[in-house]
């Protein structure tokens, strides 16, 4: 990514970090949420969550694992909390429905994918707080199998120690080997935007390890696997070797929370 992007990058985040901070130590979201819970029209707020880690995330390969650290999370349970009662998706939608509900915000916080941070971090702020929430696990990797593609990939990177030019390097190589250029494929994959994002504004992320995330994306699974298993063994490593090493929450530990 050139330098003059990564600036302008730093700047607008140090711009809403600013707001954000003037907005939370002035009250002004704790005034909204009172008038809100007076006035405003019935409704239920569904954040979604990925990962929860113990301190502030570092060292993201991947979008998909950026996270939210405890104390943020705690921070942010505490705002919803001004707007309303936090629970279950179910229980939210219950609520709602009464003839008097009990608030006009109800928020029902989720989790996708069922990673175990949720269980270990985020549950026991929940619990602290008297808050539940909605995890959508994947059934495969609940019951201990194989290990979610992207997981997989962040995993060979970080066993086989490659830095980013290394991994886009062999990674773009495993692609290729499958998906060759020029195939309808690649040429669908080449000219389609990132996923959720449109193709404006995106040139940087050209030849960057999450675009190349995006086009595996786009593949049938059937070629994702082989494209994975193809960088496995460009790096060194057993395809066999990627288990879940405690990254997804087991059945039990869903049910407890």
């Amino acid at each position: 990514m050139p330098v003059g992007t990564k600036l302008k990058a730093f700047g607008k985040w140090i711009l809403i970090e600013l707001v954000a901070r003037l907005l939370f130590y002035t009250g002004i979201p704790y005034l909204i949420a009172q008038l809100r819970a007076r006035f405003g029209k019935v409704r239920l707020l569904i954040p979604m969550y990925h990962h929860v880690e113990p301190a502030s995330p570092n060292g993201v390969l991947l979008d998909i694992e950026r996270a939210v650290g405890k104390a943020e999370f705690e921070r942010h349970v505490g705002v919803y909390k001004w707007f309303g009662p936090v629970t279950t998706l179910t229980n939210g939608f219950r609520m709602l429905r009464e003839e008097r509900p009990p608030a006009r915000t109800v928020v029902a916080i989720t989790f996708d994918d069922g990673y175990r941070d949720v269980y270990s971090v985020a549950f026991p702020v929940l619990q602290q707080r008297g808050c539940t929430a909605t995890v959508f696990p994947v059934v495969r990797v609940a019951d201990g199998g194989e290990p979610l593609w992207w997981d997989q990939i962040a995993a060979i990177v970080r066993r086989a120690g490659l830095s980013e030019a290394n991994a886009v390097e062999k990674l773009s190589q495993a692609l290729r080997s499958i998906v060759p250029t020029g195939s309808a494929e690649s040429a669908s994959a080449e000219t389609a935007p990132p996923h959720g994002q449109s193709g404006a504004g995106n040139g940087h992320r050209h030849g960057s390890l999450q675009a190349l995330i995006e086009e595996l994306l786009r593949l049938p699974e059937k070629k994702r696997r082989r494209v994975t298993d193809e960088f496995a063994r460009l790096c060194g490593i057993s395809p066999g070797a990627l288990g879940g090493n405690g990254t997804y929450a087991t059945w039990a530990e869903l049910a407890e929370m």
